[in-house]
């Protein structure tokens, strides 16, 4: 279902370098603010899509959150975002979903930071 008009989504980042969209959110920590995340170039990150329905975990001492959810990260909608610190932001580039971040070439990264969309088809 597509946010309401006049609402914000509700967002929380993975950095973990084997995740894939089909493996259940309750596997992995839940970052919760962009700008926690490392910034350096080339890093990756997935943004995931919390509906208002997923309940969240957290604990003052962590600085992430958790969920017992068992939908799966591609059931509740993701982004694949790589930061282009040239740009010092992040940008989304969803032609590596479905990808471990951890198997996707830096140099593949790379040419789509320089504006190369599609380096993977």
């Amino acid at each position: 279902m597509p946010p309401q008009k006049g609402r914000r989504s509700r967002y929380r980042y993975i950095t973990n370098g084997t995740v894939v969209g089909s493996d259940p959110i309750s596997d992995y920590r839940l970052i919760g603010a962009a700008r926690k995340l490392e910034a350096y170039h080339g890093a990756t990150a997935l943004r995931i899509c919390v509906p208002k329905d997923l309940m969240l975990t957290k604990y003052t001492c962590d600085s992430y959150s958790t969920t017992e959810d068992l939908r799966t990260i591609d059931e509740l909608g993701y982004d694949f975002m790589v930061r282009d610190a040239v740009k010092g932001r992040w940008v989304i580039r969803n032609e590596f979903k479905g990808r471990r971040p951890c198997d996707i070439d830096l140099e593949a990264l790379h040419k789509s930071l320089n504006g190369k969309v599609g380096v993977l088809s």
